[in-house]
Order: C-alpha cells, then structure tokens, then sequence
C-alpha cells in the first residue's frame, strides 16, 4: 500500500490495526514507511536494497515520537547512507555495539553467537579466552592497556613453565577476538595487531623436541597400557550389565547390551588409530566416515587440509588393524554419514583428558600424553628400517627437520654403515688408510728409508 506519509494520513485514522502486521509506504521518499501492528502502534522505518540485493530495514522511531516530517529527514539521511554504500542497520547496530563497553559483555552478546556458528572451535574459543583472561571481562573492550597487558601476562606463564605453544594459542585466540570487535566497529584498532608470536624451534605439535613411545623406559610398558584399556572395557560392559539387571527388575526400559559390540565406546577406536596411522588428536576428532576408503585394494584415511595441522590433504594407508577398527566401530555406530567420534550431541570432541587420564594413571604410564601415540607410530616406523622421507610423508610434516628428530633409532643401522669403511676387502679406502699406516710405521733394523718408502 502506499500513501503520502504526513500529519493529514497519521490524524486521518486510516491506519486501522488488521489481524497481522502491515506496511504503508510513502508516494515520494523511496523506502519510507510506517509498520502498523495489530496492538495499534505504529513506527516510522526505512526500508532499502544492499548491493547484493539483499533487504533490509532500519527502525526510525515510534510514531508518537516523531512527526512525519522529522521521520522524513531521518528517512532521508538514512537513503544518504545508502548511495554512498553504507548499511544502516550495521552502522546503527555498531553504534549500540560501541555502548556495550565490557569485553564480557562483547564476548556474550556478539561474539559467541557469531564464532560459534562460523567456526568448529568457536565453542573452545570462547572457553579460551574467558578461562586465560578472566581478568580482562570487565574491563572495557576500548581499554588501551590490553597490549601492555598480555606482554605482561604471556611473560609470566613463561616464568610458571608454560609451553610457548601453548601461550601463542591463548594470545591468538584473544587477537582473533579483537579482530572481530574491530570489523563490528566496537574498537577502531585491534590493540594485539603486530603482537608477534613467540620464537620457538620449527618443529611439529610441541615446544620440545621430544619423542616418546610406549616401552621406552619400560619393556611392560605397552603390555600395562593395553591391559587398561581392557579394563576399562570390561568395567564398562560390567557397569551396563547392572544398570539393565537394575532396571528390568523395575519394568523399565534397558539400555542397549555392550556384550555383543566390539567397543564400548570411542576411546579405544580413536587409539588404535591413532596408534596405527599417527594422525592428530584435532585431526582425530574432525574426521567424517566419507574420508576413508574401504572399498580400494589399498584402503586409506584422508586427512583433509581442513582440519590438517599444515593445511594440507594427506592420505595415510590403512593397515589391518586400523581397517579393522574402523570397520567394526562403523557397525556399531548409529550415524554414518558425518563425523568418525563425534561428541554426545553429535557436534565435534573437543577433549578427552578424563578418559585418557584414566588410562594413563591404571597403566603407571609416565609423562605419556595423547600426542606421544604419534611419536610411538613414527618411532616403530624408523625402527622397522621405513625411510625416513616416507615417515615424514605419512606424519605430514613440512619439513624433514622436524622428523630427524627420530633419526637416532637406528643406531646400529648407522654404526653398520660407518664399520663398513674400514672392511678391507669391500672399501679401497680402507686399503687407502693400511697404506698411511705403512708409510708412517718405525723402520725395522735392516731398512733404510729408500727401502721403505718402495
């Protein structure tokens, strides 16, 4: 419907409430408008068309606050805004936006909503930043000590024995934080712009350069290891069987039996996985069942660039048992068409540290993390004599310095190689080293220098 939006059509009572919502637009300012409600109330809007043909429309007030010439005038600034490319309804919403002026609030009401939707780890995210700064929440989000701040803190947890790594992952998360407030218009400038990250070695996963493999320090090592999984399995199989024996004898219903699935759940899947393939826990957890291939002559898992550390497609070769377990866990799984071990709601894991902490206190493991499974995969590769470029290719690493760090396993290999030259019949410079020898021996009684040097 459109009108002349004056005093004479607001007085006119033409503008009757009807059983749903309805828009009046103006005969001579485009996108001018009032909105009656079924209540009665009415309020000036401005309605427009952005350069990608999307809709949108801003509120410009109550009625009764306004008149419609002062409607008009604000209509028209907005139509301004228009043709020279600003949105108004960003504009207006960074406005308010400036007002919020807390980090915690910014984090609630507009970030999370938008990383968690945008981002696989927008959830962690924000468990981040709200954990590492908890002191920076009610500060306001244009505080100009937030660089000085974080210099400050990141020093400190460098002092307590925190990992670099670990540090430069806190710091980026809060710098990716700043970025988006910048974008939304809430600060003019992110303060951690330029904030390099720490110096560390070029390495893989780690601030160290460690490698550390089941049976290491202690030849029962992986024998204690396996035995707490199957534990752990039996414990839970156990657990179930009394639950459904509780339950029948209540008439309830029972919980699907686990004596009959080859796992009681994820954990032992994802480690003999990740035993056999050397992929990532973040890897892990992001893979989907189209990223396997079971049907080739040679099955193998995909490591997409997505969610690879390096960003780059990988594909590791399943070997009987990694094929195995990830046939069987597929046949037990009720959704196959996303995620490998999604999370109880179906999203994606973002920890396991309960679980796995479990295996490692039963197993009398010391200092054996998640991430160490993938050192016991590349280490029994280099051990086994597998090349060393090929370990580096199934590891992913960009770099062969990074998996000459496992170079050292071989030492007999090595040591073989070196012995080598010195065998007579097989190295002509063994026979070339005899020959120096000769030549600077004593003479014996008998011999004079002509004589010995021929």
């Amino acid at each position: 419907m459109k009108m002349k939006i004056g005093s004479e059509l607001i007085g006119s009572g033409k503008l009757l409430p009807k059983e749903k919502p309805y828009e009046v637009y103006d005969t001579k300012l485009r996108g001018f408008m009032i909105r009656i409600q079924p209540s009665g109330k009415m309020a000036y809007y401005f309605s427009y068309r952005l350069s990608n043909h999307q809709r949108n429309r801003v509120k410009i007030a109550p009625v009764d606050q306004l008149t419609p010439a002062q409607a008009r005038v604000k209509a028209e600034e907005l139509y301004a805004k228009v043709i020279n490319g600003v949105d108004p309804a960003s504009y207006k919403r960074e406005s308010r936006i400036s007002a919020r002026t807390t980090v915690g609030k910014f984090l609630e009401e507009e970030y999370r909503p938008w990383v968690e939707t945008t981002l696989r780890s927008g959830k962690g995210n924000v468990s981040r930043i709200k954990s590492r700064y908890p002191d920076f929440l009610n500060k306001p989000i244009s505080d100009n000590n937030f660089r000085w701040l974080v210099e400050k803190l990141r020093l400190e947890r460098q002092k307590a024995g925190l990992k670099k790594a670990t540090i430069d992952r806190d710091v980026a998360t809060l710098k990716a934080f700043f970025s988006f407030a910048k974008e939304r218009g809430a600060i003019p400038l992110n303060p951690l712009s330029g904030l390099k990250a720490l110096r560390r070695a070029d390495h893989d996963d780690e601030d160290d350069k460690r490698v550390r493999y089941l049976g290491q320090f202690d030849e029962n090592e992986e024998v204690r290891f396996w035995a707490a999984i199957e534990s752990r399995e039996e414990r839970k199989r156990e657990e179930r069987r009394t639950a459904n024996e509780w339950r029948r004898e209540r008439r309830l219903g029972e919980y699907p039996s686990l004596d009959a699935v080859g796992f009681t759940d994820y954990l032992k899947p994802m480690i003999l996985v990740a035993l056999h393939t050397g992929v990532r826990r973040k890897e892990l957890f992001g893979l989907e069942w189209s990223n396997i291939n079971f049907h080739s002559s040679e099955p193998t898992l995909t490591i997409p660039g997505r969610i690879a550390k390096n960003k780059k497609t990988r594909h590791v070769p399943l070997n009987r048992t990694s094929l195995k377990t990830l046939r069987d866990w597929k046949s037990q799984s009720q959704d196959c068409s996303g995620l490998i071990f999604p999370s109880k709601n179906g999203a994606i894991k973002t920890d396991i540290k309960k679980a796995w902490g479990g295996i490692v206190t039963e197993a009398h493991l010391i200092n054996f993390r998640w991430h160490d499974m993938r050192h016991d995969f590349a280490s029994k590769l280099v051990m086994n004599d597998v090349e060393l470029n090929t370990v580096r290719e199934l590891l992913g690493h960009k770099e062969m310095t990074v998996t000459l760090r496992y170079a050292h396993l071989k030492p007999k290999k090595l040591a073989d190689a070196v012995a080598s030259l010195c065998e007579e019949d097989q190295s002509p410079i063994g026979r070339g080293v005899q020959s120096i020898v000769d030549i600077h021996r004593p003479l014996r009684n008998g011999e004079n220098e002509i004589s010995a040097s021929h």
